[in-house]
C-alpha cells in the first residue's frame, strides 16, 4: 500500500485544527502499544481538552507529535513552578514516554 506523505500531512493537520476548534475527531488505531485495551484497527474518538474536562491518571489520552497522534494511558501529572507535564505509557510498553506539555 503506497502512502502519500502530503496527503497524510493534510489529514493530520485537519485533525489538529478540528481539535483546536473544540471538535471531536475519530482515528483508527495503528499498532499494538495499547493492546489489549485498544486493538489495531479500533476506532478511537479523541475529545479536545477543556477546563472542565482535564485528563486524570489512568485515563487514555492522545497527544500530538509530528507524525500524528499517540494514544497512550496517562500515568502521572508533574506540576513544577506553574508548568504542567504529562507522562504517558502504552499498556503493552515497558517504558514511559518522555513527559509532554499541555500544548501537545
Amino acid at each position: 500500500m503506497n502512502s502519500d506523505p502530503d496527503k497524510h500531512k493534510i489529514i493530520r493537520d485537519i485533525g489538529f485544527s478540528l481539535l483546536a476548534e473544540g471538535k471531536v475527531i475519530k482515528i483508527r488505531a495503528d499498532g499494538y502499544s495499547m493492546y489489549p485495551s485498544v486493538k489495531p484497527g479500533s476506532l478511537v474518538h479523541i475529545h479536545p481538552v477543556t477546563e472542565d474536562a482535564t485528563p486524570m491518571p489512568g485515563e487514555i489520552v492522545a497527544w500530538k507529535r509530528e507524525s500524528g497522534f499517540v494514544v497512550h494511558r496517562l500515568i502521572s501529572i508533574i506540576k513544577n513552578d506553574g508548568n504542567i507535564l504529562y507522562v504517558t505509557r502504552g499498556d503493552s510498553c515497558t517504558n514511559e514516554d518522555a513527559p509532554i506539555g499541555a500544548e501537545r
